[in-house]
């Protein structure tokens, strides 16, 4: 823009804000066709850094890191709707930033993002001390919001997955907030939240259930005063919202199985997106033959029942899938691929004993990793592959039963599973194990490992 050496910023901005923003926003416009909004392109300097209010451009994808970080006039700011991630510290330290108004694309907030926007939610449509975030937002990075000492109530978008570590730390006047089902938190998530703290409420979970979650009490002073509960898995299985989108997400499924070719069922056949996001309980018609890769990953499910007519589960089929306590598998299952259901922490959740199908040949790699609540596994007979790292992480993990049938184990498929107390081999004596590849197998004490017999006795 031709003159702006020339610009008096300093005097622009007491006298003319509204023509400082214009002129910072067509600044803004030079850039704006896609990637991210970085710092570099703030210039002139003293004209962002006097800035008060900003209306980000329609086009950027992204606030890069420490974008607007240490921005000290910065009191009001609106994202567009092609955001998608707002980066790590891009607006930390903006003490007098008051609203923050995301579009309707946002996924991720970064670590430290607001930190330390004190004013944060001093004012705004949602009302004071409303923190108001988008439905579409996946993930809050940690200590997102640490310091921010005007917000009061936070209620959590239903997609959400993860709130890092001390997300909400040294939020003094947080009063209520709501965590949606799918949510996991971090680590001292409320730490040293004063005495404001009245409630967080957790969405379809019992109190019980809450206190197994990792990382409880997340930093709460005074758990059983301020967590409450709003029912389990059973008690919302039959709620009426949730059995009509029961029904429209399996009236999809039988109309995507009529358009399939080779049946398969793939991502695109789970539509309209916001049903198959919010969805608990889910039985897939027979007829699909294999779950393509990610077809299911990161969604809302608690149960699934798959088909007799299934062969094979794709890699990260049900990966994320948080809250997933219960599958039923058929009876033809040959292949499960690496990462199915990777950090399901909950699959098992009860008994604990994870049961497959006797039909299945191949595990792949990480295929129940950070599995949590899996205390035992008998490998079915006709299994021949377990793929590396398999139960990587599973903390829970005690027991696990290696049928003869299996020919090859990967590296490290018992990687941090300190819990172990046994794992047995049918048919094989301790030599024949031992020459196993990759023994052993990461499992932490090989005094663990018991042969139930060689291939004379078998």
């Amino acid at each position: 823009m031709e003159g702006e050496e020339n610009v008096d910023w300093e005097r622009m901005a007491e006298e003319d804000q509204p023509g400082l923003e214009s002129r910072c926003e067509e600044i803004l416009r030079r850039y704006a066709g896609g990637g991210a909004l970085e710092r570099e392109m703030l210039r002139p300097e003293e004209a962002f850094e006097l800035l008060e209010q900003l209306e980000v451009p329609e086009g950027f994808d992204a606030i890069d890191d420490q974008c607007f970080a240490g921005s000290f006039c910065l009191q009001a700011v609106k994202l567009p709707e092609t955001v998608r991630e707002v980066g790590d510290g891009a607006f930390d330290g903006c003490t007098s930033l008051t609203v923050a108004v995301f579009g309707g694309g946002v996924e991720r907030i970064g670590d430290r993002c607001f930190a330390g926007c004190q004013e944060l939610c001093s004012c705004g449509a949602g009302g004071v001390g409303a923190l108001d975030l988008p439905d579409s937002l996946v993930e809050i990075g940690a200590e997102a919001f640490r310091f921010c000492s005007c917000v009061k109530r936070v209620v959590l978008p239903y997609r959400l997955e993860g709130a890092g570590a001390m997300c909400f730390a040294d939020c003094f006047r947080l009063e209520s907030v709501t965590v949606p089902a799918g949510c996991l938190l971090g680590k001292n998530c409320f730490a040293r939240h004063s005495i404001a703290l009245k409630e967080v409420v957790f969405e379809g979970r019992t109190l019980d259930e809450v206190r197994k979650m990792r990382n409880y009490p997340w930093g709460i002073s005074r758990p059983d005063e301020v967590i409450q509960a709003t029912g389990g898995i059973l008690a919302e299985a039959v709620d009426g919202r949730q059995a009509d989108l029961k029904a429209r997400c399996e009236a999809a499924l039988r109309a995507a199985l009529l358009g399939s070719e080779d049946g398969s069922l793939d991502i695109d056949d789970t539509k309209p997106e916001e049903d198959f996001d919010a969805v608990y309980d889910l039985d897939i018609p027979e007829g699909f033959t294999s779950l393509d890769g990610g077809v299911f990953s990161g969604r809302a499910l608690r149960r699934v029942g798959l088909p007799e007519s299934l062969v094979e589960i794709g890699s990260c089929a049900f990966d994320g899938c948080h809250d997933l306590v219960e599958v039923k598998f058929g009876e033809h299952v040959k292949t499960i691929g690496k990462w199915a259901f990777s950090s399901c922490e909950r699959l098992c959740e009860g008994d604990g004993v994870l049961q497959l199908p006797d039909s299945l040949l191949v595990l792949g790699s990480q295929a129940f990793g950070w599995c949590d609540s899996v205390r035992e596994v008998a490998l079915p007979p006709r299994l021949q592959t377990i793929g590396q790292m398999c139960f990587i992480s599973c903390e829970s993990l005690a027991r696990v039963t290696v049928p003869r049938s299996v020919e090859y184990i990967g590296f490290g498929a018992f990687y941090y599973c300190y819990a172990l107390e046994e794992v047995s081999f049918e048919g094989r004596t301790m030599d024949e194990v031992r020459k196993m590849p990759n023994y052993p197998w990461k499992i932490p004490d090989t005094g663990k490992i018991v042969a139930l017999g060689g291939l004379l006795a078998e």
